[in-house]
């Protein structure tokens, strides 16, 4: 049976962060806390099925992953599933995603939501759709084959695109990428965690450069 471990960035998210592991207290969980100023370090140690790393300084979302995926590269999981940490993902997909695993055993997971927080998130996604029949390129809820991860991260490195360009490299090695539909939770007016509106529409448009690769 495959071994599975939760993967959360978090800053500055602490009350949604700790409604996410009141509900998955059976699942081990590493959180890497993004220089949060919320007092997310000392409120989620009380978790013992929880490890956090705590940046010394803000290093932004994807970063944060990266770190997470290299202090996970040496561990007995099979499986690092990551999941944002307010709260847009809900937690009873976490059993959806792990069945799938055992029962299809891909190299990655793309959740699908359906429902986007940007308009430029829902064109990304048609395009990309249309191009390599990945739904939701953007989503933060994925499942990674940890070997697999291991194997493109020692290739390649993780750029800001939101692991867009990780995905792609799963793409390129001629992975196997599956994608499963997931829920939503997102308020329609919340405030974005990872930059402001002109810098993070920004960045999801240089996403669009994936879609001619070849």
């Amino acid at each position: 049976m495959s071994k599975f471990v939760v993967l959360i960035p978090s800053f500055n998210e602490r009350r949604s962060l700790l409604n996410i592991l009141k509900k998955i207290k059976k699942f081990k969980v590493l959180i890497i806390d993004d220089g949060s100023s919320d007092n997310t370090y000392r409120a989620v140690k009380k978790y013992k099925n929880v490890s956090i790393l705590r940046n010394k300084k803000n290093i932004g979302y994807e970063l944060s992953l990266k770190k997470g995926f290299e202090l996970l590269k040496k561990s007995n999981f099979n499986y690092v599933i990551t999941m944002d940490a307010d709260g847009e993902h809900s937690t009873n997909d976490l059993k959806k995603i792990i069945k799938f695993c055992e029962k299809k055993n891909p190299d990655l997971i793309v959740g699908n939501r359906y429902r986007k927080n940007r308009v430029l998130e829902s064109i990304i996604s048609y395009l990309f759709k249309l191009r390599f029949n990945i739904m939701d390129p953007l989503s933060g809820f994925k499942a990674y084959k940890l070997d697999k991860l291991n194997f493109i991260l020692k290739k390649d490195k993780v750029k800001k695109y939101f692991l867009v360009d990780l995905l792609i490299n799963f793409i390129k090695y001629k992975m196997i990428v599956s994608t499963l539909n997931i829920k939503s939770n997102l308020k329609p007016k919340r405030s974005s965690k990872v930059g402001g509106f002109f810098y993070v529409n920004l960045k999801i448009l240089l996403c669009l450069k994936f879609i001619f690769y070849k």
